[in-house]
């Protein structure tokens, strides 16, 4: 994760910018895509991301992940497998 903040720090400031993540992330995403990642990152509105709120949202997308893979593997009555 650090990685991936300090690529997209172009100006290392420590906090990626809505141009930075739209220029670091365009062989992937749109720029409307980067601007709803940016909003749905950008807790606290700040118009910047820290290294914290990117650690946070992945952190709440796997366990989001987790949690759906729990709750087939019960339905299904199968094993739960997170590979």
């Amino acid at each position: 994760m650090h990685l991936l903040f300090s690529h997209l720090d172009k100006d290392k400031s420590k906090s990626i910018s809505i141009g930075e993540l739209t220029l670091g992330l365009k062989s992937c995403l749109s720029d409307d895509e980067a601007r709803e990642l940016f909003i749905a990152v950008d807790k606290d509105k700040s118009n910047s991301i820290t290294i914290d709120e990117l650690i946070n949202e992945c952190s709440m997308i796997h366990c989001a992940y987790v949690l759906d893979e729990i709750k087939k593997a019960i339905k299904d009555g199968t094993t739960l497998n997170l590979n």
